[in-house]
């Protein structure tokens, strides 16, 4: 989806998005996101998640495991 190399903008909505998610994980609730397609809901989330670092790692270790 998206690289280390890849620029990402934090603009207004990716903000919102963060204060969105910190909120949720401190009063332990579920979020739910929605909106129109190609808005950046999934990008802002792996951003959040640091998932394109944490991605290979993940990767590595199912595949140990299924060995």
């Amino acid at each position: 989806m998206t690289s280390a190399t890849d620029t990402f903008v934090v603009t207004k909505e990716y903000r919102r998005f963060t204060e969105f998610a910190n909120a949720v994980r401190e009063h332990r609730y579920i979020g739910i996101c929605y909106g129109p397609p190609g808005v950046g809901k999934t990008l802002s989330a792996r951003r959040f998640a640091h998932w394109d670092s944490i991605e290979p790692y993940l990767r590595r270790l199912m595949r140990a495991r299924d060995t």
